[in-house]
């Protein structure tokens, strides 16, 4: 679900042109980013942590608006 919300937002800011270099390595960095706060949150709901987990998705939501806004400053 969170994939084809990234590429759509991608796709868009794209608009059918071919990738630059510090896009992909934009990409990279956000999706190492989301990866480890999606663990993070994974694992503090199993250990029973809602503090952690709570902290976990406060930081995912400030790394997907960070992101977002780093794709419309491109347009």
């Amino acid at each position: 679900m969170q994939l084809d919300q990234q590429r759509q937002a991608l796709d868009k800011s794209l608009k059918n042109k071919p990738m630059d270099e510090a896009l992909k390595q934009e990409s990279q960095r956000h999706a190492e980013r989301v990866a480890k706060l999606e663990r993070i949150q994974a694992l503090a709901v199993e250990s029973g942590d809602t503090a952690a987990a709570a902290r976990a998705k406060t930081l995912l939501d400030q790394e997907n608006a960070r992101y977002q806004s780093y794709l419309d400053g491109r347009k």
